[in-house]
């Protein structure tokens, strides 16, 4: 959002427009880069660049007003420079500040990604360990320090969120899409499948008796009572 707003105050919303896709349009540069260095044949790579450049999807998104391309460019570069980590790590001559500068820029910009989308909170550790798991089955170095210089990379953008958070509403937690997703979508789930009707019916009917006129905006400071009272249809 905090992306979004400058360009809404200064009412420039085409500039975001034109920033958005200047931006989208190094996505099939770095797709067909990250597709060299996981060595695929040139014309894969150019098919996958090819692919990213006229997506309709990724077009579509380009020209609404989402952070759905600043994502995907954040996270496809924060993928590169795992996959030149990786590559880095099995040299094993490889320069070692070589090595902790490129995870330091794939948890830097997995953090900046996650700030976007949340989605990718626990992808840090989720890597770490399968990172644990395959270096230790094939016996090799572990490289903790790279690990760590990572995983606060990744978290400190996230951990900074979550601090603010708290100063501004009091609640310790970086996002309130669980709980969102927990009352808006799984209770009213539960209650169509319990009752034998249709989706939408069983959601109007739930958002009704809780007296709202619609699908509610779970903002932070309220999450917890929202969570609560999908908890007890759930």
């Amino acid at each position: 959002p905090f992306l979004i707003v400058p360009f809404l105050y200064a009412k420039s919303v085409l500039s975001f427009f034109i920033l958005q896709i200047i931006v989208g349009s190094f996505l099939p540069v770095l797709g067909r880069r990250l597709a060299v260095i996981l060595e695929l044949p040139s014309k894969i790579a150019t098919i996958i660049a090819v692919f990213l450049a006229i997506d309709p999807m990724g077009v579509k998104l380009s020209l609404v007003m989402l952070t759905e391309t600043f994502f995907t460019l954040s996270f496809l570069l924060s993928v590169f420079f795992a996959v030149y980590f990786i590559r880095l790590a099995s040299v094993t001559q490889a320069n070692k500040r070589k090595i902790i500068i490129t995870a330091t820029c794939s948890g830097a910009f997995l953090g900046i990604a996650t700030l976007f989308r949340p989605t990718t909170l626990y992808l840090p550790a989720l890597l770490i360990g399968a990172w644990i798991l395959w270096r230790s089955l094939s016996k090799q170095k572990l490289l903790w320090s790279c690990l760590m210089v990572f995983l606060i990379a990744a978290w400190l953008l996230p951990a900074g969120w979550t601090y603010r958070n708290y100063r501004v509403f009091n609640v310790a937690a970086y996002s309130s899409i669980k709980e969102g997703v927990l009352y808006a979508a799984l209770a009213p789930s539960i209650l169509a499948f319990k009752n034998n009707i249709d989706y939408t019916t069983a959601q109007n009917r739930f958002f009704a008796s809780e007296g709202l006129p619609g699908r509610p905006d779970v903002y932070i400071d309220r999450a917890a009572d929202f969570q609560k009272r999908a908890m007890a249809v759930i």
